[in-house]
């Protein structure tokens, strides 16, 4: 029995709203879960259309789905022909002064450089992302500290959040700091608005300067294909290392899981029947958030006020609250955990029953992404063996840690002992996720505006 079952899942969810909540975006959690391997996103960054091209190419297919609310289940449709659909729909062309023209170009050179006839980011773009998402990390551990504190009752928790909340405070004015600075923030930003301000005017250049950006060959299709036969475009993640850096840790008691079930969203809380009760006394798992990269992609595109589909019934979105339309939104992001650790206590040495579990994951070989539901229980933390405390010398005995740890390989569940219990208590299971699978805790997904918004 695998400890990712729906009291876990829906204590996740309600940490990553706590955690990564941010202006114009939603989170999409999927309904089975979704794993990932530490080789095959090396892969994809390191060599993406050599070794690393089947990774890439799965990625690619996994985050261009279009999502429809809190709950992913995307019905196949992707981001890049919706795109390709807007840059294909009617325009009209308003000239825009030369004083517009000039300071477009400019906008346009500060973002944009020419990359052996194909447009991508500049490097002053590149930093602006980098210097922002590290930005976000900071204030998001400084959201994950502060609510591990409002949520526990422990004094020990509060005392710490406490005396450590000044150090996280510098973090986050630090690294607001280094994006403004080093990040040239106004600059970058200003830019960026004066693409969105002078969007609508001549807006037939700046379609074509798009339609390349999309198709820089010219060729009418830009898509890839898979070693599946599929067609994709390709995308890619920043940071790029995130596999191999080190990601901040969470850890959730069983009062603490109690209280984020119940914040969790309400249409997940409904589909997972409120979690129940599974046992779990204590939950860690490690977090990382990365950016998704399209060089093809300029979301400008979408609130320009220049086209309209040749079908005036057509909508990307309505830009209600919630929005309704073909294209609502698109992945910007992605949460990621690893190492997921779940101690779950037994009675009689049977753990309670999780009847409503989330469904487990397979991963396959190193050179392989997987996507969907196929499945492996997660794997038991293997531990000491059942002896008395202070027991026979050479024998390790540890007190719960609540987070995995190495410990002698022996047959059977874990068995993790606190000084002071009787000799023959019923141990508590751990469970453990293996080091080199990751998981999509969930998609960042950014809202449109009103699309198509024809003056």
């Amino acid at each position: 029995m695998t400890g990712i079952d729906a009291t876990v899942v829906l204590g996740m969810a309600a940490k990553v709203d706590q955690v990564f909540a941010e202006e114009g975006t939603y989170h999409g959690f999927p309904m089975a879960p979704i794993g990932l391997t530490a080789d095959s996103l090396r892969a994809m960054v390191k060599d993406p259309f050599g070794a690393g091209a089947a990774a890439q190419a799965q990625f690619s297919l996994l985050v261009n789905e279009i999502p429809d609310g809190p709950l992913w289940q995307p019905d196949g449709d992707r981001l890049w022909k919706v795109y390709a659909d807007v840059l294909a729909a009617e325009v009209d062309d308003v000239p825009r002064t030369p004083e517009q023209e000039a300071a477009y170009r400019s906008a346009s050179a500060l973002l944009y450089v020419d990359n052996g006839g194909r447009l991508v980011p500049s490097p002053a773009m590149v930093a602006y992302q980098q210097y922002r998402d590290a930005y976000l990390a900071a204030s998001q551990e400084y959201n994950n500290r502060r609510g591990e504190a409002e949520l526990s009752a422990d004094p020990a928790v509060k005392a710490r959040w406490t005396a450590d909340e000044p150090v996280l405070a510098a973090a986050v004015a630090d690294a607001s700091t280094a994006w403004t600075v080093q990040g040239r923030r106004a600059e970058i930003e200003k830019a960026l608005q004066t693409i969105r301000d002078l969007g609508s005017t001549s807006p037939i250049m700046m379609w074509e300067k798009y339609r390349q950006l999309y198709d820089p060959t010219g060729s009418g299709d830009p898509s890839l294909t898979s070693v599946d036969g599929l067609n994709y475009l390709p995308v890619g993640i920043l940071p790029s290392d995130v596999v191999d850096v080190d990601w901040a840790r969470i850890t959730v008691t069983a009062d603490e899981l109690v209280q984020l079930v119940a914040r969790a969203p309400a249409e997940l809380r409904d589909r997972l029947a409120g979690g129940g009760d599974s046992g779990t006394e204590v939950l860690t798992f490690e977090y990382s958030f990365v950016s998704v990269l399209r060089s093809w992609f300029a979301p400008e595109v979408f609130g320009s006020h220049a086209w309209r589909f040749a079908d005036r019934s057509r909508v990307l979105s309505d830009g209600g609250s919630p929005p309704k339309g073909e294209c609502t939104a698109y992945v910007s992001g992605l949460i990621l955990a690893r190492n997921v650790t779940v101690q779950r206590r037994t009675v009689g040495g049977t753990p309670p029953d999780a009847s409503l579990g989330f469904l487990p994951v397979h991963t396959g070989s190193d050179a392989e992404m997987l996507v969907g539901p196929r499945a492996r229980l997660a794997r038991p933390v293997q531990g000491v063996q059942r002896v008395p405390v202070g027991g026979p010398a050479g024998v390790r005995v540890v007190e719960i840690p609540g987070v995995r740890r190495s410990l002698p390989v022996t047959e059977g569940p874990p068995i993790i002992w606190k000084p002071g219990q009787p000799t023959t208590p019923d141990p508590p299971v751990v469970t453990t996720t293996d080091p080199g699978d990751v998981f999509v805790l969930a998609f960042q997904c950014r809202l449109l505006p009103k699309a198509p918004s024809p003056a």
